[in-house]
């Protein structure tokens, strides 16, 4: 028992170092919702589905409002119990996708792949997620304007401001 509670004090006292933040960062994507609402986040570096929704409801994440990009702790999306992003080559294709939490939730998932009902899609290269820092926001802020995206970042900004 004494043990388990070293365990959970060194872990909260280091929680707040940024070699800590660092670490994690390199094992999966961070998101900052920077929207009014909450959204639904999937992300994929399948190469094969090209820029498709599975079949199958995958597993995501909810990531709520932060309002701040500069706080942490981020939401962390595709975690992996390893350090992925150092197998990815320069030419692989990270897709995150975006959902409205309340549409997703209230819809069936054939609906929405065979409509594409996502608010955002994101299509990352390691280079681009190395200069972002591996932290992403939603929406898009202006530092990743010339990333591929789908609505195209002009039109996302235009209906994030409605």
């Amino acid at each position: 028992m004494k043990r388990f509670i070293l365990f959970l004090f060194i872990t909260f006292t280091v929680s707040g170092c940024k070699l800590l933040e660092s670490i994690i960062s390199e094992h999966g994507i961070s998101m900052c919702n920077l929207s009014n609402n909450e959204v639904v986040v999937w992300g994929t570096y399948d190469q094969t589905m090209g820029t498709r929704l599975p079949d199958e409801k995958p597993v995501t994440e909810l990531v709520v409002p932060s309002k701040n990009l500069s706080v942490s702790p981020y939401d962390f999306i595709m975690r992996q119990g390893y350090d992925w992003t150092k197998s990815l080559s320069a030419t692989d294709t990270i897709r995150v996708f975006v959902f409205d939490s309340e549409k997703y939730k209230e819809t069936d998932w054939s609906t929405i792949r065979d409509q594409y009902l996502i608010l955002l899609r994101y299509d990352f290269t390691k280079a681009e997620l190395d200069a972002l820092g591996w932290l992403i926001a939603y929406p898009p802020t202006p530092e990743m304007k010339d990333i591929k995206m789908w609505p195209p970042y002009e039109e996302v900004i235009k209906n994030a401001q409605d």
